[in-house]
């Protein structure tokens, strides 16, 4: 049901009015956008600083050697991925992605929790390689020479 009121109506104003209402606009945005950009640096800092106390580098990379504990070491972190799994793919290989059982069962369950798994082959392997996951959800694209991607599924 249709109720009668008030029509909106519009007039031009002077440009000077106009430009002045939008740069008043502007400055209260930015004004805005300063005052949250000073409460992020505040919040951020205790975590900066900390960080700043942290002098080896090689804290967070783990370095193995035998081919039985890279190939575990790999399960389970392929395992223990809640949201993401990013990886690349190349030989020579521990364990042949189409033997990569942690990892295809991996895949399968984040994908199925719509989360991403992602994986970059090299040129000689991607079709040998990409075939062997679409059971658990995996799709593919590949990039021609051109530079123009081809998503296949």
């Amino acid at each position: 049901m249709l109720a009668p009121g008030k029509v909106a109506g519009y007039s031009a104003v002077a440009p000077e009015t106009a430009v002045n209402r939008l740069m008043e606009q502007q400055r209260r945005s930015l004004g805005r956008l300063e005052r949250l950009s000073d409460e992020l640096a505040q919040e951020l800092l205790p975590t900066w600083d900390s960080g700043r106390t942290h002098t080896d580098p090689l804290d967070y990379v783990e370095v193995l050697r035998d081919a039985a504990d890279i190939s575990e070491r790999f399960n389970r972190i392929q395992s223990e991925a809640e949201r993401e799994l990013l990886s690349f793919s190349r030989p020579p290989w521990i364990n042949p992605p189409a033997e990569n059982l942690a990892g295809i069962e991996a895949s399968a369950r984040l994908h199925a929790a719509g989360r991403t798994v992602r994986s970059l082959y090299t040129r000689t392997t991607c079709w040998r390689t990409a075939r062997c996951w679409p059971w658990c959800g995996a799709s593919w694209r590949s990039a021609r020479r051109s530079g123009s991607p081809r998503a296949c599924r």
